[in-house]
């Protein structure tokens, strides 16, 4: 075990959902992991947290101790007396996310309820992001932003986090706020109007300037969701085009 057995049990009596992935090692399994997760935030799904991966299912290990001892093993239900032992098999833990809690901003923007369908298309969705994070660096910043700001308790450090990601999709050395929520409502222009991202995106980098430079206004759920859900749709967004489209495309559309 690399995590303690005790903490184990207490994360997986809340298991809402087991995800099962081949890979060669924890960290191959991890990446893929997070692939899946940033296309399934894309699809409208609500931030979660993965403490935990293991070598077998939590239905192939659950009632292991017992059935490995000739006292306990008579006592365990029918669902239970059949399985892997401690004498037969080994099961490895690793951790991934130990934190009981993640921001998700205004739940109305968001769904906890996975459907088959939603999960299937993120799969699809996942292989295509693979590889397009093989051609385009921002991508893979994009998917860990994605990853990690819902993790940050502190909606500022999290708000600033998701801008870091939507500032390397571009060069912007002047005019930024202007040219960066430009470039975004032509980016996005398949998933909100260009009018509308453009709105959004000032008032968002306005929130990300006010914590860059120490303003004590007070944020809210909603500065959170503005800014994430720029995120998720530049996700959905570059993943639609295949690619990321440079600047002086995104003119070229805008002109067009």
């Amino acid at each position: 075990m690399r995590v303690p057995a005790g903490l184990m049990d207490l994360f997986l009596k809340h298991v809402n959902l087991e995800i099962s992935i081949e890979a060669a090692d924890p960290r191959e399994a991890y990446d893929l992991l997070d692939i899946l997760r940033a296309a399934l935030y894309a699809a409208g799904m609500s931030p979660t947290i993965v403490p935990l991966a293991t070598s077998h299912s939590l239905n192939a290990y659950a009632g292991i101790n017992a059935r490995s001892s000739p006292i306990r093993h008579s006592s365990l239900p029918d669902d239970l007396s059949e399985g892997i032992t401690i004498h037969e098999s080994k099961v490895k833990s690793w951790s991934k996310e130990l934190t009981f809690s993640c921001l998700r901003g205004d739940s109305n923007e968001t769904r906890n309820c996975l459907t088959s369908a939603v999960f299937s298309k993120a799969v699809e969705d996942a292989a295509v992001w693979r590889r397009i994070e093989e051609k385009h660096a921002p991508a893979r910043i994009v998917r860990g932003a994605m990853n990690k700001a819902p993790l940050m308790p502190d909606i500022s450090s999290s708000i600033l986090h998701i801008w870091q990601a939507l500032e390397s999709l571009f060069r912007v050395q002047s005019e930024i706020t202007h040219r960066i929520s430009l470039l975004l409502a032509q980016l996005l222009s398949s998933t909100e109007s260009r009018a509308t991202t453009y709105s959004v995106a000032r008032k968002s980098y306005r929130d990300r300037s006010r914590i860059a430079h120490g303003s004590e206004s007070k944020l809210e759920p909603e500065n959170w969701t503005r800014a994430w859900l720029l995120l998720c749709n530049a996700h959905k967004s570059i993943l639609s085009r295949g690619g990321l489209p440079s600047e002086d495309d995104l003119i070229r559309e805008l002109l067009a």
